[in-house]
């Protein structure tokens, strides 16, 4: 058990929502919302592998953010989660 609160995107914390981990707390956090990107290093190239994982964050990323130009429910938004 414990008494932490921390803010993360619903998205990333869902299967731990859905096994019951952690709880979602019911408080409004309109406005927080931010973009998250990818940091590289300018120095080096990415590798064929590093490359991959690249494409596939950026594809998935284009995908969401067509979905979330639809209105979405008031509960899909972010939210503060408590661990259970």
């Amino acid at each position: 058990a414990s008494d932490a609160v921390c803010l993360f995107p619903l998205g990333a914390l869902a299967a731990e929502l859905a096994s019951g981990a952690l709880v979602r707390l019911q408080v409004n956090t309109s406005g927080t919302e931010e973009r998250v990107g990818l940091t590289l290093r300018a120095d080096m190239a990415a590798t064929p592998a590093q490359q991959q994982v690249i494409s596939a964050v950026r594809l998935v990323a284009g995908a969401h953010r067509v979905s979330a130009q639809e209105p979405q429910p008031e509960s899909s938004k972010n939210g503060l989660l408590s661990i259970k």
